[in-house]
């Protein structure tokens, strides 16, 4: 399984250049080839990871949203394990279990990123320093960490979350609710969903493309098939809500 989606990554980033910045491509790139982790005899426990920093994240080039110049930026955290060869001949996740992504909407004009009527001198001078780049959205989406107390979906989607001083963030950092009950979404299904939302028209070939369609559903069925199958699960359950049972819900 982990093998068919490491190919269709290598499909993936050579329909990208249209949409993202070069250098981003070879971001990419860099992790599809260390993506797996194995012991050559298979005997110990493998590792699949993929991860993006987001002082280095994947930049899609700038639209134009209403007559706003604004550009998109994603990066993310996603790793599990591999069975043992004994456990199956091929490659198989045992579960996903770090998963992080950000998605940043960023403002790149000073009509949009400066609020005279609200921000400080200060904060507008600092803004024009930084090239009137400005964090106007933010969207963590994440897998609820074990041990915490929080009562939260096992996977929700964040407004806001923890900005960098270079964001000039207007989410408050003190408030770091509420999370809503998402799907897991990994690079591929993330770009579907940036490229619908701010590429719609560019990129209405890309999606209507049969190859593109097929490395969607490779990524539907690594991350979206056994989140859903819970999911169903859950709302069978007379006894219980749905939203409950995603809070009590432990791998």
């Amino acid at each position: 399984m982990i093998n068919e989606y490491k190919k269709r990554l290598n499909f993936f980033v050579n329909y990208l250049d249209d949409y993202i910045l070069p250098e981003s491509k070879e971001i990419i790139k860099n992790q599809i080839s260390s993506l797996i982790k194995v012991d050559a005899r298979r005997n110990t426990v493998g590792r699949w990871k993929f991860k993006i920093l987001r002082e280095f994240p994947v930049k899609f080039h700038p639209c134009d949203i209403n007559g706003n110049k604004v550009q998109v930026d994603f990066s993310c955290n996603i790793d599990g394990e591999i069975p043992p060869l004994r456990h199956g001949r091929s490659l198989r996740i045992k579960r996903i279990e770090n998963y992080t992504i950000l998605i940043r909407l960023w403002s790149l004009e000073e009509n949009l990123s400066c609020r005279e009527e609200f921000d400080s001198e200060d904060i507008m001078h600092n803004i024009r320093d930084n090239n009137m780049e400005r964090v106007i959205l933010r969207f963590h989406l994440d897998k609820r960490k074990e041990g915490t107390d929080t009562e939260e979906p096992f996977y929700h989607i964040q407004f806001g979350g923890i900005s960098q001083a270079n964001e000039f963030n207007w989410y408050p950092k003190s408030i770091n609710v509420p999370r809503f009950q998402f799907f897991p979404l990994d690079i591929i299904l993330a770009t579907e969903f940036i490229l619908v939302n701010f590429f719609a028209l560019e990129s209405f070939n890309l999606r209507e493309d049969p190859e593109w369609k097929r490395i969607i559903h490779t990524a539907q069925k690594f991350f979206l098939d056994p989140a859903i199958l819970q999911y169903h699960s859950f709302i069978q359950d007379p006894t219980e809500t749905f939203l409950a049972h995603s809070i009590k819900w432990n791998l």
